[in-house]
């Protein structure tokens, strides 16, 4: 999804209120970070509420499962 004008308003009156009232600011990245926190994107929204929805069905990929064929997949050998 493409960033509009109004996203980089809010986010530069975020990161200038941040900046008024906190010293505690060490980087634009922890800002960046701080905002993303707080405003997600719609599709990794979307993306957890499936993922979330197919938990209560019991539905999808067994996380046990899923970490071994990974670790084969990639050569990280047996259990951590």
């Amino acid at each position: 999804m493409p960033t509009t004008e109004e996203e980089i308003r809010q986010f530069a009156d975020f990161a200038a209120e941040r900046l008024r009232h906190s010293h505690d600011i060490t980087s634009l990245e922890e800002l960046v970070d701080e905002w993303r926190a707080k405003h997600p994107c719609a599709d990794d929204a979307a993306a957890i509420r499936t993922s979330l929805q197919d938990a209560r069905r019991q539905e999808g990929r067994n996380l046990a499962e899923f970490i071994g064929e990974f670790r084969e997949r990639h050569g990280l050998g047996g259990a951590g």
